[in-house]
């Protein structure tokens, strides 16, 4: 068939980029997830004098000016994480459809 090389290259070359983009999404959506799972793990404390005292000795510790953690800043991390994963969905249909197709032009 005229063409088809070019064809099968251009196919492969498309699934070879799909394939580096899914792994680095999900690369991305697994340490995002890690840190959403470390950041949701429950303190775990003797008794509730202790509790406070920890808290107020953690908050003294930090930094003048560090930035504290909001329920907002929470909220985007997981709406990032969803998206992330639309896109690697997205990704992985587009290369189930390139697959179809080599499979289509190797026969």
């Amino acid at each position: 068939m005229p063409g088809a090389l070019e064809r099968i290259a251009a196919v492969r070359g498309r699934f070879s980029k799909a394939m580096t983009s899914i792994q680095q999404y999900e690369e991305l959506v697994e340490s995002q997830a890690a840190q959403l799972r470390s950041m949701n793990q429950p303190a775990t404390f003797g008794d509730d004098d202790d509790m406070e005292d920890d808290t107020f000795q953690d908050i003294a510790r930090r930094p003048a000016g560090t930035p504290s953690l909001t329920h907002e800043d929470i909220l985007r991390e997981e709406e990032s994480i969803r998206e992330l994963e639309r896109r690697k969905r997205t990704l992985e249909d587009r290369v189930s459809g390139m697959e179809k197709d080599l499979g289509g032009i190797l026969r």
